[in-house]
């Protein structure tokens, strides 16, 4: 099968091959490519504010060196409606984290959830698409050193 969609790619393929300009570049099942070419773990927290989500991000980084704010949405105001108003933001931990690491990470954001102003969140490990998109820039940058000398 032949797809441009991850989400199908991982749904329908026991072995998944990434092709970049017309060459395979990695081959394997969907969770050898996350855990050897993913990002790492992405934490997605809806806050009140971002300045609120600017210090959540200070405190990740303070707690997982390597760790970083991907983004930060705040929703455009709504007249007359009521919505949720939440401010989403995303931060990338590092992918060599341990379980034990991982565990003291998410335990403090569970206890200072009210201080920090998190309203839920969720910690992820990195998507297909994710390790899609790093294969490509890493593969374009491969390129391009090799075309400069």
């Amino acid at each position: 099968m032949i797809t441009h969609s991850m989400e199908e790619s991982e749904a329908l393929g026991d072995i998944i091959g990434i092709m970049t300009d017309g060459k395979l570049k990695v081959l394997g099942t969907s969770l050898h490519l996350k855990n050897k070419l993913g990002a790492g773990y992405c934490v997605i927290a809806a806050t009140t504010s971002r300045e609120a989500a600017e210090h959540i991000g200070r405190e990740i980084a303070e707690s997982c060196p390597g760790s970083t704010t991907r983004s930060i949405i705040v929703p455009a105001d709504s007249v007359g409606e009521s919505r949720d108003q939440s401010v989403i933001a995303e931060y990338e931990l590092p992918r060599h984290m341990s379980n034990e690491q991982m565990t003291a990470f998410v335990t403090m954001l569970e206890e200072r959830q009210s201080e920090l102003k998190i309203s839920r969140f969720s910690v992820n490990q990195s998507t297909l698409e994710d390790v899609f998109k790093r294969i490509t820039t890493l593969s374009h940058e491969v390129d391009d050193e090799l075309e400069s000398q």
